[in-house]
């Protein structure tokens, strides 16, 4: 999914990622071989082809966990922290890529809003080179470090989605 600049609105290393969970009484669930990445683009919306979305050279994997939990409660936001904090310069859209072998449904557990352009892509097939373009975007927070002087440090939270959720 592609995220704005504008909706993110400065300069940040990126060091985790929440997203809110919308189904009541969801419990326990487990994903197998998760891994996320990072990357830049110059596309407010998004091309069927998965390559063509992301800046070349700036794709970096942030996190691979062999299993991740998707527990929660209805409005409680799920937090994922990065093992590889990703530099956000502000100069680009910034790309985040959820990749999973076994696709089925559950991120669809997030709530989410409809930006009324295609900022999504998903595929089944985690060999396939494009996938199905999607206009629903999940709300997310993106948490990290702002580097305001050369020794000092602010922290920052960028929510991203307009809803009575949030």
């Amino acid at each position: 999914m592609v995220v704005l600049k504008e909706e993110i609105g400065t300069a940040v290393t990126i060091e985790s990622i929440s997203f809110m969970i919308n189904t009541p009484g969801w419990g326990s669930l487990t994903k197998e071989d998760v891994t996320f990445y990072l990357a830049l683009s110059d596309q407010d919306e998004l091309s069927a082809v998965f390559s063509e979305n992301y800046i070349t050279g700036t794709r970096i994997e942030v996190l691979h966990l062999d299993a991740m939990d998707l527990s929660g409660e209805q409005g409680d936001w799920m937090q994922i922290e990065f093992e590889t904090p990703f530099w956000y310069l502000y100069e680009h859209n910034l790309l985040l890529e959820i990749s999973t072998p076994e696709y089925d449904g559950c991120y669809a557990h997030f709530y989410g809003w409809d930006p009324d352009s295609d900022r999504s892509l998903y595929n089944y097939d985690i060999a396939a080179d494009q996938g199905n373009l999607l206009s629903e975007v999940p709300y997310m927070k993106l948490e990290g470090t702002l580097s305001l002087e050369q020794n000092t440090f602010g922290r920052i939270k960028v929510v991203l989605g307009r809803d009575e959720h949030l």
